[in-house]
């Protein structure tokens, strides 16, 4: 099962043979996985990343766990907003949306929140991402289809 420092692939091994349960350290988040088209080279790239749903759409953040970069899915997404979502087995195009204003401050606070909570659970979980180059990312994602189970 990956723990913290698993590997994307193995993380996404795991995902799409146990129908999008992973165990380990992303064992309690609501996963996804998100194909994107590379900005630089043209090839598709699949990150594993936690989410919260809000308002009919899925909801991310653009930072790596454990840097206060900003992530290449981020800004694979930014040159080319269309991507790819998988949950459980399920796969749907998706078009990616940065936030901003009243919507992205909400959505913060409740990812702030639950990673208070998790950390709590967990005493060797990092702190929440920061940047010292200015805020962390809000990325929406709509799908273009309703997949049944989520909303």
């Amino acid at each position: 099962m990956p723990e913290l420092g698993a590997s994307n692939a193995e993380v996404i091994a795991e995902f799409r043979a146990n129908g999008g349960k992973v165990g380990g350290f992303f064992a309690r988040d609501a996963l996804l996985l998100l194909t994107t088209t590379g900005r630089k080279t043209g090839q598709q790239h699949t990150t594993p990343l936690s989410y919260v749903e809000d308002d009919g759409q899925l909801i991310v953040m653009g930072a790596d766990l454990n840097s206060s970069k900003i992530s290449d899915w981020f800004k694979n997404l930014v040159a080319n907003p269309v991507a790819t979502v998988e949950i459980a087995d399920t796969r749907c195009p998706a078009t990616a949306a940065v936030l901003g204003g009243e919507r992205r401050a909400r959505i913060l606070v409740r990812i702030h929140a639950a990673w208070h909570r998790s950390r709590q659970e967990s005493p060797d979980l990092p702190e929440m991402p920061t940047r010292s180059d200015g805020e962390i990312p809000v990325v929406a994602l709509s799908l273009e289809r309703n997949i049944g189970f989520l909303f």
